[in-house]
Formats: structure tokens, C-alpha cells, sequence
């Protein structure tokens, strides 16, 4: 717990040290641009790298208890990494078409780097979540703090050298990760087993595909929830305006997005191993834990940035960003909502009812479309910040009422 309470509360500090830094060396439309492109990689690491790598989390205590850990990682890597090549590849076809038949910004070089630059964090995303079940939490906490940290300096540094661009930034990031990945993965790297077992390999295929599958969509309908109010926005508004709204975004969701991350770290690979233990006495008192604790320090957080909201911004933001100060607000209530459901959403994919997270994530994602389509044009930035938390808090309730739902599965036995 102290080692995954240190890296989130030093992962944070990165991440607000870094929005401070790049606003103030990037104009409020490149920094927007910026985050329209991060948006972008991160509908591929959720569409096309999550659902699986949350497969091999879910699948690896299994593979632990047959002692074929090391087979396992050689299929899991290939799957992940495969995926991840499909979509920087779709990418770069997108951005070639985008900018240089359409004659739009940014440049195709942006889509390329940005390509390179989702392809190397999936690697890392996976190195990761695999230490994170493997219970090796320090060297996963070291990791996740030193590439929090890399990331914005490098990309400022950049940006000081060859200009304030988007091409000069995510050349910094996709170092920054580069080269942490070198170091880490030498540290964290697991046995990888050499020859192939045809059977096992299908089997685990097949598993794998069936776990990922219906995530998927769900990931789809999650990055519309999350970021699709900020292309909303910028298509009414412009890049500037979205630039603030993204200021404004990450700094109020990161504390809460750390505090929930530290709750998952720690409740999710003891849930896992409690469902593949069959014990729901474990379960429930793990549930009933994870909720009391996570009200009860994010609704203290929750107060504590509200009541402060003025000198954090002047303290975290360059001045021509302002404006984020009326946001912040709500959207550290909409994180706050977003952290509880996570509770429900891990009791899910402990059940593996993948299919129960889909119709969850498609009627929120209806929602959130409907209240940015609603809500922004006659509000601009607010009305986007007044939809996620609407939508959220939809979410919540219907991930609830599903995780708590009686299973159709046989009953667990209660040692």
C-alpha cells in the first residue's frame, strides 16, 4: 500500500508539475491540439489494447496456478503487440489522408509520431498491469513514477529546442517513454517461453478473444464518455478554447484519477485472486472496503480542491489559462463518480461479465453524446464539464445495479 500510495501521489505531482510547465511553454491552440492528439492515442489504447491486456490481467493467475507463466506472457505479448501495430498503422493512413489530401492540421508527421509514440506506451501499459497482478508493486510503482516524470520535461525540452509545435511534443513524449521502457524492462521483464504448444496456444487464444471481444465496444463507448466532449468543443469553439477546457480537465481529474488508480492497484489483485478462489466472504468484504475507503478520502478531496480552486489555478496553470478555474469544479465531481464506479466496473471483469460491462458503457456513452451535443453549443466549455458529470453519474448507478445483479453462474462456495 505505501509503495502504490507513494507512486500515485508522485505520478500526480508529475502530472501537475507537467501541466504547469507545458502551459506555459505551449500557446492555449497548440496546447489543445496537443490534447486532441493524445485523445487520439488514447482511443487506440483503449479500443485496441486494453481489452486486451485486461484479458492477460484477468487470465494470469490461472496461468500462475498451472505454472505456465512463461508461455503465457510469449501469446499475450504477440496478441498486444500485434494489435497495437494494427492501429498505428490504420493512424498513419488516416493522417496522410487527413492532412495532405484534405489539407487539414496537424501535418502527417504528427499522426506518425503519435503512432510510434501509442505503439511504445501499449508495450509499457502491458509491462505494467502484468507486474501489477504479479504483485511486484515497487518495481510497477518505480515505473509508473519515472515515466510520469519523463514525459512533460522531455517534451518541454523539446519544445524549448525545436519550437513550441505538436510535432515537438510528442517527439519528447515518445523519447520519454522510450527510454524509461529501456530501463524498466530489463528490471521487470518475465521469462518468455520459446517453443510452442499448438493446443495450449489455441486454447489461450480463444480465451483471450473471448474475454477482449465485448471490451472492446466498451472501451469505444468509455473513450466517448471521457474525450469526445473535447472535439465537440473544439469543432464549435476552436483549438483554443479546447486547449483551456484540457487544462482544466487534466488538472481537476488527475488527483481523483490517482486516488481511484491507488484503490484499483490494490483491491484488484486481491478480488482477482478472491473470484478464482471461489470466496465470496473475501469479495464482499473487499467491495464493502474499497467503497467506504474511496468515499471517504476523494469526498474529503473533493472539498479540499473546491474550497482551493482559485490559488490552484494561479499555482498550476499560465495565466492565459485562466478561464479553467470555473470548470474545475465539476469536473473534479465527475472523477469523483468515475473513482466509485470503478469499483463496480473491477467487480465485473472479476465475474467476467464483459458482456453485462457493454450494455453498461453503450447506454452511458448514448448520454454523454446526448448531453455534449445538448449542452455545448449554448455553453460552450461548461456545458461539456455539466454533460460528463451527467453521464458519470448515469454510469455509476447502472455499473451498481449490474456488478450486484444475481448471476446466472453456479453459486461460489463460501470457505
Amino acid at each position: 500500500m505505501i509503495w502504490l500510495g507513494a507512486a500515485q501521489v508522485l505520478a500526480l505531482l508529475a502530472r501537475l508539475v507537467g501541466i504547469r510547465v507545458l502551459t506555459e511553454v505551449l500557446p492555449a491552440h497548440i496546447y489543445g491540439e496537443m490534447g486532441l492528439m493524445l485523445a487520439i492515442s488514447a482511443f487506440g489504447i483503449a479500443l485496441f489494447a486494453n481489452p486486451l491486456i485486461q484479458a492477460a490481467m484477468r487470465h494470469f493467475a490461472d496461468a500462475k496456478r498451472n505454472d505456465s507463466l512463461a508461455h503465457f506472457r510469449s501469446i499475450t505479448i504477440r496478441i498486444v503487440q500485434l494489435s497495437a501495430a494494427l492501429f498505428a498503422l490504420l493512424l498513419c493512413v488516416a493522417g496522410f489522408l487527413w492532412a495532405e489530401y484534405l489539407g487539414r492540421s496537424p501535418a502527417a508527421v504528427v499522426f506518425l509520431l503519435v503512432a510510434i509514440f501509442t505503439v511504445l506506451d501499449i508495450s509499457r501499459i502491458y509491462e505494467v498491469g502484468i507486474l501489477n497482478v504479479a504483485h511486484r508493486q515497487r518495481v510497477m510503482a518505480a515505473w509508473n513514477i519515472a515515466d510520469a516524470w519523463a514525459r512533460p520535461f522531455a517534451a518541454a525540452l523539446v519544445v524549448m529546442l525545436a519550437g513550441a509545435t505538436t510535432t515537438a511534443v510528442f517527439i519528447g513524449y515518445a523519447l520519454a517513454v522510450l527510454i524509461v521502457y529501456a530501463i524498466f524492462w530489463r528490471i521487470a521483464a518475465q521469462p518468455v517461453a520459446a517453443p510452442s504448444r499448438a493446443a495450449t496456444d489455441v486454447r489461450l487464444h480463444k480465451q483471450l478473444i473471448d474475454y477482449a471481444l465485448p471490451l472492446a465496444p466498451v472501451a469505444l463507448f468509455g473513450w466517448t464518455i471521457g474525450v469526445a466532449d473535447r472535439f465537440v468543443l473544439a469543432h464549435q469553439d476552436g483549438p483554443a478554447s479546447a486547449g483551456i477546457y484540457i487544462a482544466a480537465y487534466g488538472l481537476a481529474s488527475a488527483p481523483f484519477l490517482a486516488l481511484s488508480k491507488i484503490f484499483v492497484d490494490l483491491f484488484r489483485p486481491r478480488l482477482f485472486d478472491s473470484h478464482a478462489e471461489q470466496n465470496r466472504r473475501r469479495i464482499r468484504a473487499l467491495l464493502t472496503n474499497w467503497g467506504l475507503a474511496f468515499a471517504a478520502a476523494g469526498g474529503a478531496g473533493l472539498y479540499l480542491v473546491t474550497l482551493l480552486v482559485e490559488p490552484l489555478v494561479e499555482l498550476a496553470l499560465a495565466k492565459s489559462f485562466s478561464a479553467a478555474a470555473d470548470l474545475i469544479p465539476w469536473v473534479c465531481l465527475a472523477y469523483f463518480i468515475k473513482g466509485l464506479q470503478a469499483i463496480f466496473e473491477t467487480e465485473l471483469l472479476a465475474q467476467k461479465r464483459t458482456q453485462a460491462m457493454l450494455v453498461m458503457q453503450g447506454l452511458s456513452a448514448v448520454g454523454a453524446l446526448i448531453s455534449y451535443l445538448l449542452l455545448i453549443p449554448p455553453y460552450g466549455a461548461m456545458g461539456a464539464a455539466w454533460g460528463t458529470v451527467a453521464s458519470f453519474a448515469f454510469s455509476l448507478l447502472v455499473s451498481a445495479y449490474l456488478a450486484y445483479r444475481p448471476s446466472t453462474s453456479a453459486p461460489m462456495e463460501t470457505p
